[in-house]
C-alpha cells in the first residue's frame, strides 16, 4: 500500500481533522540510522568547518610572519653573500702581502683558491699589484646545491671543500679609471661599486676589494672578487625559501638583478653594442614572476593611496594563482643599513602553509567518514535489534486482521518500553481469542477489516442454516452431577463447532444443549448447502465415536437431531445502538428449527427442507419424508431426510429409498393399498418409525377420508 493510500485509510478508520499525516514515512531501522547519521554528519561537518576556519586563520597569521621573515632573512643571506667578499678579500690580501709574489706564485694561487673554498658560488678573484694581475677564475658550479635560510654563513675557509676547475692567468691593467675599483670612493668598500663589466671575465656584476690600502692606493696591491649577475643568480637559486619558494631582486626601478638560476649564467640583461640593458620585471621570461608581478603592482597601486603606508613603506603582501596553483608573496625593500638600494620579492605555494591544515582537515574528514560509517553500522545493529521485535510485533498484528490467534511466536526485547508493547499485545491476543469463544471468527474478521465502527445494518441473503438439539438432555442433566454435565456438553459443543467451522459454517449461538450455525455469512461461501449437509454428516458421524467412547468411560451418552433449510434470510447486526448481536432472522431460520425438532417423529437424525434438498441432490443421498405443515405455518413442504453423500449409500439402502418414496406418492393419490404394500415392502427391508408412522395414518384415512382437495399434506400440531 503507497503512503496516499495508507493516508486514506487511516482517515477512514480514524478522526484526523486536526491531525498532520507526514509525507515521508521511514522504517524505525532507517528512521534510526538516518538520524545518527544526520546527527554526526552534521556534528562532524560543524567540527571541520569550524577547525578549517580556525586553522586557516591561524595559519594566515603564521604565514604573514613567516613570510616577513623569509623575505628578511634572504635580504641578510644576499647581504652577507657580498659582505664575506669583502672579508675573504681582505684575509686573502693578509697573507699575500707576505710573500714575494714573483717567486711564490704558487702560494698566491693557493690563498686565491681558498676564497672558493669559502665560498664556492664565487667566480673570479685576483691579485693586483703594479699594474698587473693574477686572476683566479671558478667557473664549476658548486656540489652543495642549497643554503638554509636560518644557517649563517661560514666566514672561516673550510679545507674539507676543494674547488674544482679553477685556473689561472696573469694580465695587464688597463688604462686609469676603466674599472670601478680604480676610483678612491670605493677603496674602502663601504660603497657598492655600481654594475659594470667586471675585470675578471667582462660579464655585468660587482667587484669587492680589500680595504686596508685605501690610504695608499689600490695599486700598492690588493685582492679583489668579483660577483657576477650569474655568480648572483646561482647562489640566490640555492638559498631554500621553503619547500618550494622563490625570491627574486629587483633594483628601485624594478628592474631585475636575479631570479634563481642552476647555472652561472644570467637572464637579468641584453647584450647592447655600449651598455648593459637590464631586463625590467615587466618583461622578464619568467611566467611566474610575471604573474607575481601583476598580482604585486595591483596591491601597489591601492597601497600608494595609503597615506600611512607611504610613511612607513612596510612590507606588503598578495595573492595570484598561476599554473593552477595558488601562490602569497611578500614585497619589501633592503633595509638601510645594507647600502643597497634594492627591493626583494619572495613567492611561496600556498599549500605549503596550508598543508597541515588541509592535512588535518583530511584527517578530521576520513575520521569522521569513519565515524559515521561506525555510526551508520552500530545504528543499523541498534535499530535492528530495536525494530526486529517491532517487526515481529507488527507482523503478528497484521495477522489480527485475519483473526489469525494461532501464532506461537515470542517476542522479546531488551527494550523496556518495547517489550511492554508486546506484552500488551499478547494481553489483547489473549482477549481476542477469548472474545472469539462467544463470536464467530469470521464475524471477528469482517469486524476487523470493515472501515469504521459496528452499527445496526442488515441484507438479505440466501442462507443455510442449521439447528442442533440433544434428544432426552433434561434427563441426561438429572442423572449426572453438574460439573460432569458440564465437561461433557464442552467436549461435545466443541467437536460439532470445529466440524462446523471446518465446513467453513459460522456458529451463532449455543442455547443450552443446541447449537445454532449458518452458511454463507459473514463471508460469502459457495456451495453453502453442500457444506452444511457435509457438516451436519460428520457431525453425527463424530457423535457416534464419541457414544462409543463414552460407554466405555461410563458416561451418559448424547443424540442429536439436526434440522437444515436453506432460503433468504436477514443477517447482520442485530439489537440495539449499545448492544449488537450478529445473527439470522426469517422465516427459513424458523423453518430450519422446526425441521430439528419434528426429527423425533419420524425417528430420523438430520432433516432438510425442500431448498436444501434441491441444492444438494447432485451429491447427496436424501428420502423424502413427508408432506408436512410445521406449527405456525400453513402452507405445507417437502421434508427430506438426509441419508448421505452419494458413493456412500449402499443397495439395500437405496432399494429402501426407493419403496418408501414410492409409497409416498400412492399415499398423496388415496392409493391406500398400494401405498400400504410398498410401506411395509420397505419396512422389510429394515425397521423404519417413519414407515411406521405412515402407515398408521393410512388406517386412519380408511376410517376417515381425508378432507376434499387433500393432498397428502400433515399438519403438525408441536413443535
Amino acid at each position: 500500500m503507497d503512503q496516499s493510500k495508507k493516508a486514506q485509510h487511516l482517515a477512514r478508520v480514524s478522526d484526523t481533522t486536526d491531525t498532520r499525516i507526514p509525507r515521508i514515512r521511514l522504517s524505525m531501522r532507517w528512521s534510526i540510522v538516518s538520524l545518527l547519521t544526520l546527527l554526526i554528519v552534521f556534528s562532524a561537518g560543524f567540527i571541520i568547518i569550524v577547525g578549517y576556519l580556525g586553522g586557516k586563520r591561524s595559519t594566515q597569521y603564521l604565514m604573514d610572519t613567516l613570510m616577513e621573515d623569509k623575505a628578511y632573512r634572504f635580504i641578510d643571506k644576499t647581504s652577507q653573500f657580498f659582505t664575506q667578499a669583502h672579508k675573504l678579500a681582505e684575509v686573502a690580501r693578509e697573507e699575500i702581502v707576505k710573500l714575494n709574489t714573483r717567486a711564490e706564485r704558487k702560494k698566491l694561487e693557493a690563498e686565491l683558491r681558498d676564497i672558493f673554498a669559502s665560498q664556492p658560488y664565487y667566480s673570479a678573484a685576483y691579485w693586483l699589484e703594479s699594474g698587473r694581475a693574477v686572476v683566479a677564475r671558478h667557473q664549476a658550479v658548486p656540489e652543495v646545491q642549497t643554503v638554509n635560510l636560518t644557517e649563517e654563513l661560514d666566514d672561516e675557509r673550510n679545507d674539507s671543500i676543494q674547488p674544482k676547475e679553477v685556473t689561472f692567468e696573469e694580465r695587464t691593467i688597463a688604462a686609469s679609471a676603466q674599472y670601478p675599483w680604480q676610483k678612491q670612493e670605493y677603496a674602502d668598500g663601504k660603497k657598492l661599486m655600481p654594475i659594470h663589466r667586471v675585470f675578471s671575465q667582462n660579464a655585468p656584476g660587482f667587484t669587492f676589494c680589500s680595504p686596508a690600502n685605501a690610504a695608499r692606493g689600490i695599486s700598492a696591491g690588493a685582492v679583489c672578487v668579483d660577483i657576477t649577475l650569474g655568480d648572483l643568480a646561482l647562489y640566490i637559486g640555492s638559498v631554500k625559501v621553503g619547500e618550494t619558494g622563490s625570491a627574486f631582486i629587483m633594483d628601485a626601478n624594478l628592474n631585475v638583478l636575479a631570479a634563481p638560476q642552476q647555472d652561472r649564467s644570467s637572464l637579468a640583461y641584453t647584450e647592447q653594442p655600449e651598455s648593459l640593458q637590464l631586463r625590467n620585471l615587466t618583461t622578464f621570461g619568467n611566467p611566474m614572476f610575471h604573474a607575481a608581478y601583476l598580482a604585486m603592482s595591483k596591491k601597489l597601486k591601492k597601497l600608494q593611496k595609503n597615506k600611512r603606508w607611504l610613511k612607513t613603506r612596510k612590507p606588503f603582501y598578495f595573492e595570484f594563482k598561476h599554473a593552477g596553483s595558488r601562490y602569497v608573496g611578500i614585497f619589501t625593500q633592503f633595509p638601510r643599513f645594507t647600502s643597497l638600494d634594492w627591493q626583494v620579492g619572495v613567492i611561496i605555494p600556498e599549500e605549503e602553509f596550508f598543508y597541515f591544515v588541509r592535512r588535518n582537515t583530511q584527517i578530521v574528514i576520513a575520521t569522521s567518514t569513519g565515524l559515521v560509517l561506525l555510526a551508520v553500522l552500530l545504528g543499523y545493529i541498534f535499530s535492528r535489534r530495536l525494530s526486529k521485535p517491532l517487526n515481529e510485533l507488527s507482523h503478528e498484528m497484521s495477522k489480527i486482521e485475519n483473526f489469525d490467534l494461532s501464532s506461537g511466536r515470542v517476542i522479546v526485547s531488551a527494550i523496556t518500553d518495547v517489550q511492554n508493547m508486546v506484552t500488551a499485545f499478547y494481553k489483547m491476543r489473549q482477549g481476542l481469542r477469548s472474545f472469539g469463544k462467544f463470536v464467530p471468527a469470521d464475524l471477528v474478521r469482517q469486524l476487523i477489516a470493515q472501515e469504521g465502527d459496528a452499527h445496526l445494518q442488515g441484507e438479505k441473503r440466501q442462507l443455510t442454516v442449521h439447528f442442533s438439539d440433544i434428544e432426552g438432555f433434561t434427563t441426561i442433566s438429572e442423572s449426572i452431577p453438574p460439573e460432569k454435565l458440564v465437561e461433557l456438553l464442552a467436549e461435545y459443543l466443541g467437536e460439532m463447532s470445529r466440524i462446523i467451522a471446518e465446513e467453513r459454517g459460522t456458529v451463532d449461538k449455543y442455547i443450552g444443549d443446541a447449537v445454532m450455525a449458518f452458511w454463507g455469512a459473514p463471508q460469502p461461501v459457495e456451495n453453502h448447502a453442500h457444506c452444511a449437509a457435509r457438516a451436519a454428516l460428520r457431525c453425527q458421524q463424530r457423535l457416534d465415536e464419541l457414544e462409543h467412547k463414552w460407554q466405555q468411560e461410563g458416561k451418559p451418552v448424547f443424540r442429536a437431531r439436526i434440522g437444515l433449510n436453506t432460503g433468504d434470510i436477514i443477517v447482520g447486526n442485530m439489537g440495539s445502538a449499545e448492544r449488537l448481536n450478529y445473527t439470522v432472522i426469517g422465516d427459513a431460520v424458523n423453518l430450519a428449527s422446526r425441521l430439528e425438532g419434528i426429527n423425533k417423529y419420524y425417528g430420523t437424525r438430520i432433516i432438510v427442507g425442500e431448498k436444501t434438498q434441491q441444492l444438494i441432490a447432485d451429491q447427496f443421498a436424501t428420502r423424502l419424508l413427508d408432506f408436512v405443515a410445521v406449527k405456525g405455518k400453513s402452507e405445507a413442504i417437502r421434508i427430506y431426510e438426509l441419508v448421505g453423500e452419494k458413493g456412500t449409500v449402499d443397495e439395500a439402502a437405496r432399494r429402501f429409498i426407493a419403496h418408501y418414496e414410492t409409497a409416498m406418492e400412492l399415499y398423496r393419490t388415496q392409493q391406500w393399498d398400494e401405498a400400504e404394500r410398498e410401506f411395509k415392502a420397505a419396512l422389510s427391508l429394515r425397521p423404519d418409525a417413519a414407515a411406521e408412522l405412515m402407515l398408521s395414518r393410512i388406517g386412519q384415512f380408511r376410517l376417515k377420508s381425508p378432507p376434499p382437495g387433500w393432498n397428502g399434506e400433515y399438519v403438525m400440531e408441536s413443535k
